[in-house]
């Protein structure tokens, strides 16, 4: 449907958004995700997850539990 078409081209906006901040920072949290996209928390974590266990997303992790941080890939 066009609206799911939409939702996804939304989707991979917010991966290149979070793709760009990693190439001038070091790391991203939940919060500053939540920041940049104006997500819920619970959706912001989910989506982090999400690409974090896709291996071309260019995005992984660092740190666990509440200390989890997103990295670049690579």
């Amino acid at each position: 449907s066009i609206r799911r078409q939409r939702q996804m081209c939304i989707r991979d906006r917010r991966l290149a958004l979070a793709v760009k901040y990693l190439e001038s920072h070091s790391f991203l949290t939940v919060s500053e995700y939540q920041q940049l996209t104006g997500l819920l928390r619970t959706t912001a974590t989910n989506e982090l997850k999400e690409w974090a266990a896709l291996p071309d997303s260019g995005i992984d992790t660092a740190g666990r539990g509440a200390h989890r941080v997103y990295v670049k890939k690579g």
